[in-house]
């Protein structure tokens, strides 16, 4: 193990957990990143939806799928995926962002959208092999 990857583990926490919370936490950002795109763009999509339609970004947002689903079986990366979870919180800041916008747009059925966002997102992506990505992010650990 390098020192890098040391020092990330550290940052990140990785280093005291439980075996249990360890089994979790890879459960969780193996989910997270079957549907990496998807996921990553909850904090985008409210944003978008002001200067697109909302049919193009999910358009956009299932392409991009698409072309991530040759590589997440084969590029695997647990600290990029807690950092990923870092970066889906800013949604709780552009939700509300994206909905006041919106909202004095007079633009209602959008406002439902993005408040529906964390949801929608789920449904922009196929489904994988959580267990296969589960199983790697805890062989690197």
């Amino acid at each position: 193990m390098s020192e890098d990857t040391a020092a990330m583990k550290t940052l990140l926490g990785f280093d005291s957990f439980t075996p249990d919370e360890l089994t979790r936490l890879c459960w969780l950002r193996a989910v997270e990143w079957l549907a990496w795109p998807a996921f990553l763009s909850q904090p985008l999509l409210p944003i978008l939806y002001i200067f697109y339609p909302i049919y193009m970004v999910w358009i956009a947002v299932f392409l991009v799928g698409l072309l991530w689903l040759p590589i997440r079986y084969n590029f695997v990366n647990l600290q990029l995926a807690a950092l990923g979870a870092f970066w889906v919180r800013l949604k709780w800041v552009t939700i509300p962002i994206g909905v006041f916008v919106l909202f004095r747009q007079g633009r209602y059925t959008a406002v439902a959208v993005a408040l529906l966002t964390p949801w929608i997102t789920g449904l922009l992506n196929l489904p994988g092999k959580v267990g296969v990505v589960q199983q790697r992010f805890f062989e690197s650990v």
